[in-house]
């Protein structure tokens, strides 16, 4: 498993966060500087031709989009879950205002 990061990046700082919960550990993190516009190198295009980060591969599986890669990886690790099984405490763990 590979994921392509930059830290300033918060959708990369997502996908970190559910793979730390999880106890995942990729096999190796690239670091895509989007400050000196690593983006946009071919390497980078041939993984995700939208050229933004996050991206994740895993074996012939790419993904480029931080949800999809959660949603991802908490199908394929049900281990662990990222949210409560129950309904309620569910909705309440997407809340975004406070209560």
């Amino acid at each position: 498993m590979k994921l392509f990061s930059f830290w300033r990046s918060l959708a990369t700082y997502r996908v970190r966060i559910a793979m730390n919960l999880k106890g995942i550990k990729p096999d190796e993190i690239v670091d895509i500087n989007l400050m000196k516009g690593q983006q946009r190198e071919d390497a980078f295009r041939k993984v995700n031709p939208m050229m933004a980060i996050p991206a994740l591969v895993d074996g012939d599986v790419v993904l480029n989009e931080s949800v999809a890669i959660v949603i991802y990886l908490a199908d394929k690790y049900p281990d662990k879950g990222l949210l409560p099984r129950e309904l309620a405490p569910r909705a309440d763990a997407m809340r975004v205002s406070p209560r």
